[in-house]
């Protein structure tokens, strides 16, 4: 096995650990302690970005390493890959259950359709997987353990079902099916990433589809058997697949559960020499919105969705295909077969796999394109394929084509996102499948009873084959959100060895940071900071991107790509309440108060702070503004353009912010207004808050900043002293027309 930094020998982190306590060698250069601190950590990033690489799994070559050392140090063996794998495959065959029993259940409680089920199994996955996400991770194999269990139960409630209750007797059966899945969800993929080291993990996630994807055929193949050999009920298979599952929960006691990122994050924060990171505070939904705004999850959600609609409906159909169309007894015996051919996909995958993702995840996907196309073919041929063997082969080589899919997503999917925020991920991927399987079997029921079951998997291999070429945006877009998460990782950590170290570290930091309206880009990695009690000005042309990033900065939009840290924290993905409590404060332009309130109670709006400060501020606010406290029973839309500017900067001080943003401060108010609102500005400078000014304006920008940036086209064009950027008319000529350029002069 060839041996890279993500290695981390004691020795390298030892010397890597000194790095950020050396002295900055931009205090030389006349920067300040923070602007010193920042150049170093540029400088020091790139020596940590390809050990990043590594500890996701990315060596950037071809290398395909022995797997039992791997497992050595891994600290386990290969079983609870094949136990987790297994547990999923018989959570997930109740799903199963519900379409190859379907006509037996339906004849024995009376019930013409079961599409309600898979609904209330997507409540319980829903409820359940929020319940566990909320728990950070801890105690996963508790999850797993209650999730085989719930499982099991399932299974029981289902097999009790009494006919006189119809579908209402399955409900139960249905919800703690869900909640099984929900458990599955939230702890398996993540589980299996931190059992297995990087240059193995592929595999183990093979082996992990293997066992879920051979489970499941031994389920179709328990019910086929039961019914066609031994003439066990329906009831009767229930109850033997939750004695299986029974016997999983209690092996389930045995499976390990390591640290959350621990060859990752872990290896990259001994290599930095950085403290254990503590769990980030943001809540599930910021964290499902980090998953979302991923460009790589999108695509890959979608193609989750297809595997459920092949994985749920399409065993119906092709076991009335088969009983229907060949005459056979054996329809669901000879599915699980087809369905174990799923080995052929997986034993494909494992070295082939293992080597592309390992030299670039991109060309793990087109393997994965291919197969999927393989797939959506083969679903499509068995459909009209008039030989019963010829049929068969062509269901299992789609199969094997699924077991690519169902292997290879996770591991796509947990790469390409933060590891806070993996389990979230994969609840989100099982919630895809879930609901692919609702609508699939909506949709291809009505395919079905209208043209025939031959014609339902025709149907389902075309959308297989449009969800593989709709895996063509990820392979251009992985790589790079693959080391956007690296980035982040670095960062952190170096910015934790910085403040650990006492360095003196940037207010506000910003790097490069993308931001977009739909498909429209307005942001092209800024980097853009701000220290502490500094006042700085934003300056640029119309659409130049200027409140746009104050959007970014204060919460109100959020980017695509970079990172927002304020005093040394992560806020990218903050909500914007929450950076108010952290100091962060936006009086907007021409939108800084509540119009249909009056102003008194605009300020109490923000006297939840503390009211003893806002007393006094109160007082301090109605001094400097007299027109306010005239007004103050007035309602706030009907004040002027600058008597509304006084009131927004007032609710501003009020909050005593670290740091104010303040968008478009003079822009068609009378100089006398101004000058009585830079005062307040001052003020609020004075009291300790860095500032922010959007100003069109030159003289009233550089005359009240020492440092300034200039943006044109969503770039930072200038970045420098103010006194530097009066020197460069070509640029005040740009932003302020000759006018303004002239004024200068």
């Amino acid at each position: 096995m060839t041996k890279g930094p993500a290695t981390g020998g004691e020795g390298t982190g030892a010397v890597m650990a000194k790095g950020p306590t050396r002295v900055p060698k931009g205090l030389a250069n006349g920067l300040t302690p923070a602007e010193a601190t920042v150049d170093e950590l540029e400088r020091d990033r790139s020596l940590f970005l390809r050990a990043g690489r590594e500890s996701i799994g990315v060596a950037g070559r071809y290398e395909y390493g022995p797997w039992r050392p791997a497992l050595r140090a891994s600290g386990t063996g290969a079983w609870p890959a094949v136990l987790l794998g297994s547990i999923a495959g018989l959570s997930a065959s109740s799903l199963i259950g519900w379409s190859v029993l379907a006509p037996r259940m339906a004849a024995t409680l009376g019930v013409g359709s079961f599409s309600l089920l898979p609904i209330v199994e997507l409540i319980g996955l829903a409820v359940s997987g929020w319940l566990l996400a909320r728990a950070r991770n801890s105690h996963r194999r508790w999850a797993v353990s209650g999730g085989a269990a719930c499982a099991a139960v399932a299974l029981v409630t289902g097999a009790l079902a009494f006919g006189s209750w119809g579908v209402w007797g399955l409900v139960p059966s249905a919800a703690l099916g869900g909640v099984a899945l929900g458990a599955l969800a939230v702890s398996h993929a993540p589980l299996v990433w931190d059992l297995y080291r990087p240059e193995v993990r592929l595999r183990a996630f093979c082996i992990y589809a293997a066992a879920l994807l051979t489970a499941l055929a031994v389920a179709v193949m328990v019910m086929s058997l039961a019914f066609d050999r031994t003439g066990l009920t329906w009831r009767g298979c229930l109850l033997v697949l939750a004695a299986v599952s029974v016997v999983s929960t209690g092996a389930t006691r045995w499976v390990p559960d390591p640290p959350p990122a621990r060859w990752d994050r872990g290896r990259l924060h001994r290599l930095i020499g950085a403290a254990a990171a503590p769990d980030a505070s943001d809540s599930v939904w910021e964290r499902l919105r980090r998953v979302i705004a991923v460009p790589t999850i999108p695509v890959l959600l979608v193609t989750g969705a297809v595997l459920g609609l092949v994985l749920v409906p399409v065993p119906t159909f092709a076991v009335t295909m088969l009983r229907d169309r060949f005459d056979t007894t054996d329809g669901s015996l000879l599915f699980g077969l087809a369905l174990a051919g799923n080995l052929v996909g997986v034993v494909w995958l494992h070295r082939r796999g293992e080597v592309s993702f390992r030299r670039a995840p991109a060309e793990l996907l087109v393997g994965v394109m291919w197969m999927t196309l393989v797939a959506g073919a083969g679903l499509a041929v068995c459909g009209v394929m008039p030989d019963l063997a010829l049929a068969v082969v062509a269901l299992a080589v789609a199969v094997a084509g699924v077991g690519v899919v169902v292997a290879t997503l996770p591991v796509a999917t947990l790469a390409a996102v933060h590891p806070d925020c993996r389990p979230h991920a994969a609840w989100l991927g099982w919630a895809a499948v879930l609901c692919g399987a609702i609508i699939g079997q909506q949709l291809i029921s009505s395919v079905a009873a209208r043209f025939g079951a031959q014609w339902a998997l025709v149907i389902g291999g075309a959308a297989v084959i449009g969800a593989g070429f709709a895996l063509l945006r990820p392979m251009r877009t992985a790589e790079a959100d693959i080391d956007a998460i690296v980035g982040e990782l670095v960062e952190a950590a170096e910015l934790q060895v910085a403040v650990d170290s006492g360095r003196a570290l940037p207010l506000l930091r910003c790097r490069h940071l993308d931001f977009s309206y739909g498909q429209l880009q307005v942001l092209f990695g800024v980097d853009f900071t701000v220290e502490d009690g500094q006042m700085v000005a934003l300056l640029g042309t119309n659409g130049a991107g200027k409140s746009t990033l104050l959007r970014a900065i204060s919460g109100l939009g959020h980017p695509d790509r970079g990172t927002i840290h304020f005093r040394g924290a992560d806020i990218t993905h903050l909500a914007a309440d929450g950076r108010v409590k952290a100091g962060i404060t936006q009086v907007a332009g021409g939108r800084a108060v509540f119009g249909a309130m009056t102003v008194m109670d605009n300020l109490r709006a923000f006297s939840y702070t503390d009211g003893r400060a806002f007393d006094a501020a109160l007082d301090v606010c109605f001094e400097a503004f007299p027109r306010l406290a005239e007004r103050r029973n007035q309602l706030a839309s009907t004040l002027s353009g600058g008597e509304q500017q006084m009131l927004g900067l007032t609710k501003a001080f009020i909050l005593q912010p670290r740091l104010l943003l303040i968008d478009e401060l003079s822009l068609g108010l009378a100089p006398v207004i101004v000058a009585d609102l830079l005062t307040m500005v001052r003020r609020i400078n004075a009291a300790g808050a860095a500032v922010v000014l959007v100003e069109q304006s030159a003289n009233i920008a550089l005359s009240l900043v020492d440092h300034a940036y200039f943006m044109e086209k969503g770039e930072i064009r200038f970045d420098g002293r103010a006194p530097d950027l009066l020197a460069r008319p070509d640029l005040l000529r740009s932003v302020f027309l000759e006018g303004a350029s002239k004024a200068v002069r």
